[in-house]
């Protein structure tokens, strides 16, 4: 009877490590760590991670503003290291046409976005500050190039008005468009072109937000976490604790699960408390490991130039 009282609690304490390497695992080396795609019992979806701008394996950006048509608009971006990229400038009037201009943040030079096929809308995350320089020029933006040409041969830009969504109480706003709602455009007028979605969305080179949508002059600021494109009935739950909350929530369902084998007092008073603190370490030691590698990983984004 003693030995199986002490082999029982044993296998619990492995069967907890185990699921320390699993859950940690996953949370280190999940594509995002600002979001978690998540697909509904029972559903079908689909999630394609564009950017995740709280990890260093973000992709190269570069901003487009509107001095390359005769105005004075300006914006630039730096990185808040591990929450968020920082988009911010000012739109001005252009006087030649006595209108605002605009300011665009978009990847750089040509870049590879696989599984797009598969999804049916872009997302950008961003959170919403609670501070009167943390604004938007609303409705922002989006637009994407493909090399299409027009029927006239002008190189186009689809181009599509993103809607906002509120996700969360922590200011967390989802701005959206479906691929269906992209028009053709050439330098701010629709053009006669093949459409985005079917036949051009695998040949997407280039993705980014905009200012132009809103018609709008002024300063903005706007707070960008990730860029992802989902499919119909895939759902996105948030989650900016990271490993450690994941880890926690798991381990204690499986305490729960395994209570009677792990807590009960003739199994505690069989093994020595020491024992305990010396697995507690070992499970520690893991985690810092797998933090290391997962640094490791990040780092590898190659772009297609």
């Amino acid at each position: 009877m003693v030995a199986s009282r002490t082999i029982f609690p044993f296998s619990g304490i492995l069967l907890l490590i185990a699921k320390i390497f699993a859950v940690y695992q996953a949370a280190v080396f999940s594509p995002v760590d600002a979001i978690y795609p998540t697909v509904p019992v029972g559903g079908m979806g689909h999630v394609a991670l564009i950017a995740d701008f709280t990890s260093s394996a973000a992709p190269n950006m570069e901003t487009l503003n509107d001095p390359v048509m005769g105005g004075e608009s300006f914006s630039s971006f730096s990185w808040d290291d591990g929450k968020c990229l920082i988009w911010e400038g000012e739109v001005k009037i252009v006087s030649f046409l006595q209108a605002p201009g605009f300011c665009i943040l978009r990847t750089a030079g040509r870049q590879r976005f696989s599984g797009l096929n598969a999804t049916s809308r872009i997302s950008f995350l961003v959170l919403d500050g609670d501070g009167d320089d943390d604004t938007m020029l609303q409705p922002m933006g989006v637009i994407v190039e493909t090399g299409a040409k027009s029927t006239e041969g002008y190189p186009v830009t689809y181009t599509s008005v993103l809607s906002e969504k509120r996700m969360g109480k922590d200011g967390t706003v989802e701005l959206s468009a479906p691929w269906s709602s992209f028009v053709a455009t050439f330098r701010g007028e629709k053009v006669n072109a093949p459409s985005l979605f079917p036949d051009e969305i695998n040949d997407i080179y280039r993705i980014g937000i905009s200012t132009y949508e809103s018609h709008k002059a002024g300063t903005f600021r706007v707070l960008l976490k990730s860029m992802y494109a989902t499919s119909d009935g895939t759902k996105i739950s948030l989650n900016n604790n990271r490993a450690s909350i994941k880890i926690l929530s798991d381990l204690v369902g499986t305490l729960a699960v395994r209570g009677r084998l792990l807590l009960s007092p003739s199994a505690l008073s069989s093994i020595p408390v020491m024992f305990y603190v010396a697995v507690a370490g070992f499970a520690l030691l893991i985690i810092l490991v797998f933090k290391y590698w997962g640094s490791l990983e990040r780092s590898d984004y190659s772009p297609l130039n």
